[in-house]
């Protein structure tokens, strides 16, 4: 098997790739050492495959996170679609996640990937050739669970999960992703007994294609990591079976080597940098690797930037997704003389009560209140001014911030911001 560790220390540490005998020789190479005396190191494969390769894996040529315009895994993986916007940010993102997964057993948390967009923009084709780089041709795509035990089995023993069409979804289904992305197991309940159960390990990087986005849980926009992509612009597809992949074979030593010298300066960079580093990317093991990876490369701002842009972005999804705003907007329709008037959260949480649009949504309903509508606006202030007009004024007498809400389109309601007082509000009690 291949094995990478540390030696020496300080500015005279480097990285050591070579090949030991651990009774097989049918693994491509296992799990990274932080020293050659980590023993746990040969305990579960990265990648298993039957290829060989030379002991000489030339570090010499340079490797690391920061991805390079010169890069193969790059032209021929990343390259391969057309992203929607910010290609350079997205392939970065993409080379980290990958890069982190090699790192799989040594992190509990981990985000997925999702490849977001139309029919025909090749997300299923990007997803295939990751996998044929990393588990060779009898790589396959899966199809999305269709419940929380289905979900374990699939991925279990994986090192690459790679969901089809994953456009639907169940609250069950949703959380148990979530708590396996932070790094739980599945324990089943083990056949004809009735307390006996048996662990399920999900260790495998998550990738999935969708064509909308069907989550809802507030923690899984934090946990999955969206790629959107675009059309194509054009109808010419190349045959995945007979072109693709032959091409992917013929360059897949290559970029084997080329990953592995990635980890062997990624393993580097982790024995130099403080396991104390922070992120603002709350897969903090995740953004913590990817932040100490770039101190040492000496792209720190940039990675910095990076995980902001996510954090930015995912924060935006989450309301989008979120049910809040369209039970507000729900709302303005149904009593439209609320809007232009100008309350503080606590009032508005109770107009969301008495107008009745909470009685469907009972998680919502025991949820909403001053201080949850404050962390909403605070943390998601743009997506609110955006789709609800919000504007946000101090009140100096109160103390606090108040809200002013005039939809895009709503032709109703007190255009001037006044400050509205509880006997101004209507009886909402007659739009029940």
């Amino acid at each position: 098997m291949i094995v990478i560790w540390i030696e020496g220390e300080g500015p005279s540490a480097h990285p050591v790739i070579d090949r030991v005998a651990v009774g097989t020789d049918d693994v491509f190479f296992w799990r990274f050492a932080q020293n050659s005396n980590d023993h746990a190191a040969a305990l579960q494969p990265w990648l298993a495959t039957r290829d060989d390769i030379d002991k000489q894996i030339h570090l010499e040529k340079g490797g690391g996170m920061r991805l390079k315009s010169d890069s193969l895994i790059k032209k021929h993986i990343w390259d391969g679609v057309k992203y929607e916007s910010n290609m350079t940010h997205y392939q970065q993102l993409l080379q980290c996640w990958s890069l982190f997964n090699s790192f799989a057993t040594n992190f509990k948390s981990k985000p997925a990937i999702a490849l977001q967009g139309p029919p025909g923009s090749t997300k299923t084709a990007l997803m295939q050739r990751l996998g044929f780089m990393m588990q060779g041709e009898n790589f396959n795509v899966i199809q999305q669970p269709t419940s929380g035990e289905d979900l374990a089995i699939k991925i279990n023993k994986l090192t690459l999960a790679a969901f089809d069409e994953w456009d639907t979804t169940d609250a069950k289904i949703e959380n148990l992703l979530n708590a396996i992305l932070t790094g739980a197991p599945f324990a089943k309940r083990a056949l004809y007994t009735d307390e006996d159960k048996h662990t399920i390990l999900c260790n495998a990087a998550i990738m999935m294609t969708r064509n909308s986005d069907p989550m809802r849980a507030a923690g899984s926009f934090r946990r999955i990591i969206c790629v959107p992509l675009a059309d194509r612009g054009d109808t010419r597809y190349r045959s995945m079976t007979l072109d693709i992949i032959p091409e992917l074979i013929g360059v897949r030593q290559d970029l084997r080597l080329e990953e592995l010298r990635n980890c062997a300066y990624a393993l580097l960079a982790l024995s130099q940098t403080s396991p104390t580093t922070t992120t603002s990317y709350s897969v903090a093991d995740f953004g913590s690797f990817v932040m100490r990876c770039a101190q040492f490369e000496g792209w720190a701002e940039e990675a910095e930037a990076m995980l902001n842009q996510l954090v930015s972005d995912q924060s935006a999804t989450a309301i989008e997704n979120n049910a809040l705003v369209d039970l507000l907007a729900s709302m303005f329709e149904r009593t439209p003389d609320l809007i232009g008037k100008t309350y503080t959260t606590g009032f508005w949480a109770n107009c969301l009560h008495v107008n009745g649009v909470l009685d469907y949504d009972v998680a919502m309903k025991s949820r909403v209140n001053g201080k949850y509508l404050a962390w909403q606006f605070r943390t998601h202030t743009k997506v609110f001014q955006d789709r609800l007009g919000m504007i946000v004024k101090e009140d100096k007498a109160k103390g606090q911030n108040v809200y002013t809400f005039n939809p895009p389109g709503a032709k109703t309601g007190n255009r001037n911001g006044r400050v509205g007082r509880e006997s101004e509000v209507p009886d909402m009690t007659e739009c029940l």
